[in-house]
């Protein structure tokens, strides 16, 4: 069976918020990033939006304000999200700024090595038990205008490749908001399970994401049992 794009998932990294390998697990990328080019194979690599503690951007993103906050406070605030593997923040993709450095991040561990396809799992944001009290973007509260994540979350590949010279971008996310066809997006129904009721809720998803002017949808194959 004729391969197109090989997915590398989540925990490919050291800390979640590196956006690059673990170098001992992928102790050479150039090499199989070249092996693949000649079986004409492309790579999609996943990217969250957390910064753990440790993590090569957890510091940068602390001090320059580049994550949500809490709005009684302003300082940043904790995320709930049990994938992180330890304490982190959500970066703030409404912020100019926090857009271009999270892609200089990306760039530099995966662009570089000739990675152009990202996915963008847990782009609601995902959180655990749910969303903090209080927390806010910059200029509004998540209460306010919490939902629109992924339409930012994703600007900052689109921004990022056209920056480089690329013509198109193509993103696979796991939430959307109106308009984010623009951006490349294709989104997909997130994890689901294997019955009837799934396949039901997705028919009526999928409907609802076109009527929204955002062409690509699809989702998971057999999913969840």
């Amino acid at each position: 069976i004729p391969i197109q794009i090989i997915v590398i998932d989540y925990h490919h990294w050291v800390h979640m918020g590196d956006w690059s390998f673990d170098p001992k697990a992928w102790p050479n990328v150039p090499a199989m990033m070249r092996e693949l080019y000649d079986l004409d194979i492309r790579v999609m690599v996943s990217a969250w939006p957390f910064t753990a503690n440790g993590s090569a951007s957890f510091e940068t993103m602390q001090l320059k304000t580049f994550v949500v906050d809490d709005s009684a406070t302003g300082k940043p605030i904790g995320w709930p999200d049990g994938t992180c593997g330890g304490f982190c923040y959500l970066y703030d993709p409404t912020q100019d700024d926090a857009r271009q450095y999270v892609w200089s991040r990306l760039k530099a561990g995966y662009y570089d090595y000739g990675i152009k396809i990202f996915w963008l799992d847990a782009a609601e944001p995902e959180n655990i038990n749910g969303t903090p009290e209080n927390a806010s973007f910059r200029d509004a509260s998540f209460e306010q205008a919490g939902m629109i994540f992924p339409y930012y979350h994703s600007k900052t590949i689109h921004e990022g490749m056209m920056a480089e010279g690329e013509i198109d971008s193509l993103i696979l996310t796991r939430s959307a908001w109106a308009g984010m066809q623009r951006w490349g997006a294709a989104v997909w129904s997130g994890d689901t399970h294997s019955d009837f009721g799934a396949l039901q809720r997705s028919i009526a998803a999928g409907l609802n994401i076109q009527l929204s002017g955002i062409a690509w949808w699809t989702t998971d194959i057999g999913g969840y049992g």
